[in-house]
């Protein structure tokens, strides 16, 4: 049997242009392809994967979402793939774990197989896991690092019948309405309205500042005054004493950011 190879990605042409590479190594069986994290977090559970190629960006996911809901028993060696340039992803270049720039080029990919392969042969299913948890620390800051630069620094949302450009350091929440997101300030109980999606938000803020902690929830971290633990949930606490509970689903970024201390811009 070949080294099972499970794809990941959102877009349709990179999954494609990964099962072409694949095909031209004897050794690589493509047992499914996946354009979502649910799919992929769902496929790993059911076993059966040694080599998982996984997108660092899964629309208003990451690849580090979908490690996270995969028990460590099932988690196979992970060769990420980034449309970071060459400056974001050298911070975890040394890391066991390797990472494919888009579009990916065939020699490249031949290097990280073969990479694969040595861990596949050589290391234990502990060690390859050891790997993996001290590669991610690096790859989730370069994402943060990333992802800060092109973040917006005003929002514009409506309000009284008038669009009001927001500093985004002055939002304390977002929640969503349907079709629209409800933007509250700190100090402020005015609801300012700006159509869109979470999803697409998101992907638009500093996410060394914003934290999502619900399906339809986002919270500044400089305007929390404590996050308090439960038996088995968590409740962001403002600074205006705004409680809002942290979504199942959200609990392990939460933790995440508890032990690892991340805050936003001071």
């Amino acid at each position: 049997m070949g080294i099972r190879t499970l794809i990941v990605d959102d877009e349709a042409p990179t999954r494609h242009s990964l099962h072409d590479l694949c095909a031209k190594q004897t050794d690589l069986q493509v047992v499914g392809e996946c354009s979502g994290a649910s799919d992929a977090i769902r496929r790993l559970y059911s076993g059966g994967v040694d080599l998982l190629l996984l997108d660092v960006q899964l629309g208003p996911f990451t690849g580090f979402d979908v490690l996270h809901e995969v028990p460590s028993l099932r988690a196979p060696l992970v060769i990420f793939v980034t449309a970071f340039d060459q400056h974001a992803v050298r911070a975890f270049e040394e890391n066991a774990v390797d990472y494919l720039l888009k579009p990916v080029g065939e020699d490249r990919f031949r290097k990280a197989v073969e990479r694969a392969r040595q861990h596949l042969t050589r290391g234990s299913v502990e060690q390859i896991h050891e790997h993996l948890r001290a590669a991610l620390t690096p790859l989730q800051h370069a994402l943060q690092v990333s992802g800060a630069k092109n973040a917006l620094s005003r929002l514009v949302a409506e309000r009284d019948g008038a669009f009001h450009l927001i500093d985004t350091s002055l939002v304390e929440a977002i929640e969503a309405e349907a079709n629209y997101v409800s933007i509250k300030l700190a100090g402020d109980d005015a609801r300012y309205v700006k159509r869109g999606t979470m999803q697409a938000l998101t992907q638009l803020l500093d996410s060394s500042q914003f934290m999502r902690i619900r399906r339809n929830c986002i919270v500044n971290l400089l305007h929390v005054a404590r996050i308090e633990r439960g038996a088995d949930d968590f409740v962001v606490v403002t600074k205006n004493g705004r409680r809002l509970l942290v979504g199942r689903s959200y609990r392990h970024a939460v933790s995440e950011f508890v032990r690892t201390s991340r805050v936003g811009r001071n």
